[in-house]
């Protein structure tokens, strides 16, 4: 389609057709014009739909131009209305494959058509119709197939439109306090910006997300806070629970399994399992524990000691291959939030017939440590495991460990020989990291901080015993070819291993930026901070897969001399597990950054006490005194800060939900 200067033409503008007068014609392909909407364009040649000598060619009087040009529209516009696509539809349908904008004005008008019925044709064709499809210069004959199936497309986006308005005006209520519950038919755009507040750009519904916003006159950036007032999330919603789609309670299938299970187990205590429960196994754990899975016992004879470590046999409740070990290996991990709590196990497992509960008779796997005492050294004779019945004679918490330890001979030896071999790790090499741990729980949505010392007497029993088993049991699998899950950590450079200093808090710091990652192989090649040549975990079978499958290998060598797994299952079950444990890790471990933040949010007005871990040129990096958390704080002078420093620090900005945490320096004094 040629134009020239002095001709009306036909574009698309803003979605529809409009009359132009073209005034000036530049390098033969672009065309400046002056639309009936009163404003000047510039067209591309090839983008012109219509193109006819005009009847005004008056640019100095613009009113009058524009109003000759929608009359132009507008008689176009009324032409069209008189043309039954569907009658001419039909006219064609029959005859040709395909025709020209010619040939169907002229079946329509007959021969002598004029300009202006010809391009109200091309109107009504060109802004959309089911009938007939174009392609270049032609118009192609839909058949009555492809019509049924556009008039049910387009039936289909027009309820969907009508549904969306619908759900526009419901997010308007919400905004305006008139609703607070999103309709339940609804659903489906609810997921949608759910979806994308968890995901943002990376949502594949963000682009619909952003627009129902828009039109709703609600802020994207607020979206949550929108879904808050829609009671789709709770204003301490866990949005990574969301992300990571983990399960929180078990399916009916699954519980109605496990009471099979249980009663199952019931008439079938004691078959195949000695019975050791004339020992004083006592349990020490966190006061809120519930799924108790290991306890200790010790007995004396002269210099002869022997030190039981019993871990509670998970395995026996859950069947390879069943249902519910398929779900144990499908969460991999019990997960523990400062506000919730996700079991591996069912409860009613993990936390009654399978714990190590006080006075009750359990099923356990129990690792024997045969103790010759010299002097106040402590060396090791005999190592053996054992299926036991055993029954837990006391529950201590730490503290009452602790309280007890004078006075009670028996936990007074058992931290005797667990800080015996702790110092002599550390004399091997092992790096101890001990330092004060922070416990977060939430009450009525206030958090709460209390602190544990990893290095009080019943830490270091705990601690260290729970390390000997894993050691020794990492031993007994290499040594009797059972394929296991290694705990393998590297160690660092030479040179890096020479800047260690473990003497103050800094130091530690330090360290933990040297250390690599534990990483599960079948295969040991040792554990360096732990200062183990094999190292596996057998301790927690009621929250850890991995513990649970290794106790299956070692009941079967005990039982049958042979294991359940073969080395292709065992590396086969770590690359299942391995997703499941790291996003278990990100989550505790966001969680409780979520809910330090709010802590620091509730006292935002008081000073924050710091301690200084590393200077550099421009930056200090901090250590929150109560929440723990680590940051950099901008500087201008570093000859004012040292490392292991306190400084007082006031709080720019705090946001949980944002995840920031902004401190400054108040006034500190030079050095």
């Amino acid at each position: 389609m040629i134009a020239k200067t002095g001709y009306v033409v036909e574009i698309y503008n803003n979605k529809k057709i409009i009359s132009a007068y073209c005034f000036d014609v530049v390098k033969s392909s672009i065309l400046k014009c002056f639309s009936e909407e009163g404003k000047e364009l510039k067209i591309q040649q090839d983008k012109i739909l219509s193109s006819v000598p005009s009847a005004n060619t008056d640019m100095s009087n613009k009113e009058s131009l524009k109003n000759y040009l929608k009359s132009i529209s507008a008689e176009r516009n009324l032409i069209a209305e008189s043309i039954s696509v569907n009658d001419l539809w039909e006219l064609c349908l029959e005859d040709k494959e395909s025709y020209n904008l010619n040939e169907l004005a002229e079946i329509w008008f007959g021969s002598n058509f004029s300009a202006n019925e010809l391009y109200a044709l091309q109107r009504l064709l060109l802004e959309g119709t089911i009938y007939f499809k174009r392609k270049n210069d032609l118009f192609f004959v839909n058949s009555k197939d492809e019509v049924n199936k556009i008039i049910i497309q387009r039936e289909a986006e027009n309820k969907k439109k009508i549904r969306t308005n619908q759900f526009i005006e419901i997010m308007k209520k919400i905004s305006s306090g008139d609703m607070n519950e999103i309709p339940k038919e609804y659903k489906d755009f609810t997921d949608e910006l759910v979806d994308s507040v968890l995901y943002k750009k990376d949502s594949k519904h963000f682009n619909n997300a952003v627009s129902l916003c828009k039109e709703a006159g609600v802020n994207f950036e607020e979206l949550f806070n929108f879904l808050v007032k829609a009671s789709v999330f709770d204003i301490d919603e866990n949005l990574m629970l969301r992300k990571f789609k983990i399960p929180i309670e078990f399916s009916d299938k699954i519980n109605e399994e496990v009471k099979n299970i249980i009663s199952s187990y019931e008439n079938d205590l004691v078959e195949g399992y000695e019975d050791f429960t004339f020992l004083n196994v006592i349990t020490i754990d966190d006061e809120k524990t519930n799924d108790i899975d290991d306890g200790l016992s010790v007995e004396e004879d002269d210099d002869k000691i022997r030190i039981g470590i019993h871990i509670a046999d998970a395995s026996s409740f859950v069947p390879v291959e069943s249902s519910l070990d398929e779900e144990a290996l499908a969460r991999s991990t019990s997960i523990y939030l400062p506000d919730l709590k996700i079991n591996m196990l069912p409860p009613l497992i993990s936390e009654s017939y399978g714990s190590l509960c006080e006075n009750e008779k359990r099923k356990a796997l129990s690792f024997f440590f045969e103790i010759e005492r010299i002097v106040d050294n402590f060396e090791i004779k005999k190592f053996y495991i054992k299926k036991t019945i055993i029954k837990s004679q006391a529950r201590l918490t730490y503290d009452i460990a602790d309280e007890l330890l004078e006075e009670d001979h028996d936990l007074a030896l058992m931290y005797k020989i667990a800080t015996y071999f702790m110092n002599k790790r550390k004399l091997e090499g092992a790096i101890i990291l001990s330092r004060t741990n922070i416990n977060i729980t939430v009450k009525d949505r206030i958090p709460y901080i209390s602190y544990f010392d990893g290095e009080r007497p019943s830490g270091i029993i705990v601690s260290e015993f729970m390390l000997l088993a894993n050691s020794y049991a990492g031993k007994f699998c290499h040594d009797n070819n059972i394929p296991t899950i290694y705990r393998n950590q590297p160690p660092p450079s030479p040179e890096e291993i020479a800047t260690f200093d473990l003497t103050s808090e800094e130091g530690k710091f330090k360290v933990r930026k040297f250390l690599k990652k534990v990483v599960l192989a079948s295969e040991s090649s040792g554990h360096y901070s732990v200062g183990c040549k094999y190292y596996i975990q057998v301790t927690s079978p009621l929250r850890r897969y991995i513990d649970l499958v290794i106790h299956r290998q070692l009941k079967s060598f005990l039982d049958f001399g042979f294991p359940v797994y073969s080395r292709e299952r065992i590396e086969y079950i770590i690359s299942m597990v391995n997703n499941s444990i790291n996003d278990s890790l990100q989550l505790e471990k966001d969680r409780a950054r979520y809910w330090l933040l709010k802590y620091i949010e509730m006292h935002r007005n008081e000073p924050q006490k710091v301690v200084i871990l590393r200077v550099s040129l421009d930056k200090v990096y901090v250590r929150h005194c109560d929440t723990l958390l680590e940051l950099d704080i901008g500087i201008h002078n570093p000859s004012y800060y040292c490392e292991g420093q306190i400084a007082e620090a006031s709080i720019v900005k705090v946001s949980a939900r944002e995840d920031t945490l902004k401190l400054t320096f108040n006034v500190v004094q030079a050095n």
